[in-house]
């Protein structure tokens, strides 16, 4: 959206802008895929998976996460006065 927002002004350097998003994209799926999904290294071959305590301290933090992704206001309240100042700045 921002870059939408700033073609008009700048359409070389949206274009630029654009162009290392995507190479970011392609380089980020790439290593997902080599890491997650290629071969086991045999060093690593005899990691057992997560115990109790390791669930423990992740599951809160996935339930953060998902709160602050589907609730973003719950965070974004805390700002709303600073950036209405900064708003008023400019």
């Amino acid at each position: 959206m921002s870059l939408a927002g700033v073609f008009a002004l700048h359409p070389g350097l949206v274009t630029i802008s654009a162009m290392g998003l995507i190479v970011t994209v392609g380089y980020f799926l790439l290593m997902i895929q080599k890491v997650l999904l290629g071969t086991v290294n045999p060093k690593c071959s005899s990691f057992s998976d997560m115990n109790v305590l390791e669930l423990i301290t992740v599951v809160p933090l996935i339930l953060i996460t998902l709160v602050v992704g589907f609730y973003p206001q719950v965070v974004l309240q805390f700002q709303q006065m600073a950036v209405e100042g900064m708003a008023r700045l400019f």
